[in-house]
């Protein structure tokens, strides 16, 4: 089947944006509720009082002192992270061995999955070591870690996501309906198509969940936006190597996926109108 349009045509683009930016938006939203779900019914598991808001969750000891809750604290705020980290392991795994070689966008969906999700506990972990908040922080209150070994973690935590994005570019070659946009010979075309699918999706998909979190986004969760951009920067910054990657020769016509662009708004619409006044998990 040949695109309809010129592959020259402004609007092919246009229509990838807007595809791959309701997968991000997808992705991001669900993996947020994912994270943050966790961990309240962790705390509440944990004889602690939770209470999920869309810019995250709060905590709080149902009974004693927040020194006797120790460990209640370590668990419930590595929780989501947790989750999100075997979730990622999860659509990394389906996608490597399968999924890479099919077309469709469920592929697109798993490869987000497991960049959000290695980001969720890397980059909160790089975060939180940081700014002693959220998940990093509660390696540091569960462990002690000496300032050294802080140090190292940190730094362990931003090369891995570095080395995702680096290991990452096949894929997003993988994604183009055709190779004359991934084309070796032509660069131009192949950096504003990684730029269309990685840059631009990210963008409209952290603009997104920042509107969900307000009026009061959390410094943690919306700098875990921004640690993302160590696995997608790469992406960009290598778009001249000469990698193999697995492409069928047949393009695929563009078209706007307008379900995904309804499941996103009505994602979005639906969870913050759920989360605006807050569901509680309190101890009785």
């Amino acid at each position: 089947m040949h695109l309809n349009k010129p592959l020259d045509d402004s609007t092919i683009y246009t229509r990838l944006i807007l595809n791959h930016g309701a997968i991000v938006v997808i992705v991001l939203v669900s993996m947020h509720l994912v994270y943050h779900l966790a961990s309240a019914l962790m705390g509440y598991q944990l004889m602690l009082s939770t209470i999920l808001f869309p810019h995250g969750f709060e905590a709080n000891p149902r009974y004693g002192t927040w020194s006797q809750n120790r460990f209640s604290i370590v668990y419930t705020y590595s929780a989501g992270p947790v989750l999100c980290l075997a979730l990622a392991a999860f659509a990394k795994m389906a996608h490597s061995l399968y999924y890479c070689r099919q077309r469709g966008d469920f592929r697109i969906f798993l490869y987000w999955i497991y960049l959000v999700g290695a980001n969720y506990f890397f980059g909160g972990a790089l975060i939180g070591l940081v700014t002693n908040r959220g998940f990093g922080h509660a390696i540091l209150y569960g462990s002690n870690m000496p300032i050294p070994w802080r140090i190292g973690f940190t730094f362990a935590s931003m090369l891995i996501l570095i080395i995702i994005g680096t290991r990452s570019l096949r894929y997003f070659l993988e994604f183009s309906p055709t190779e004359d946009l991934v084309i070796f010979d032509n660069k131009k075309t192949r950096l504003t198509y990684l730029f269309v699918v990685v840059a631009m999706p990210w963008l409209i998909g952290s603009t997104t969940l920042l509107a969900f979190m307000m009026p009061s986004p959390h410094m943690v969760w919306s700098s875990l936006l921004i640690t993302l951009l160590l696995c997608l920067f790469p992406i960009l910054s290598f778009f001249n190597m000469s990698v193999r990657f697995f492409l069928k020769p047949e393009p695929e016509e563009v078209k706007i996926k307008w379900p995904y662009i309804f499941a996103a708004v009505a994602l979005v619409l639906i969870a913050r109108l759920a989360l605006i006044g807050g569901i509680g998990f309190i101890q009785a």
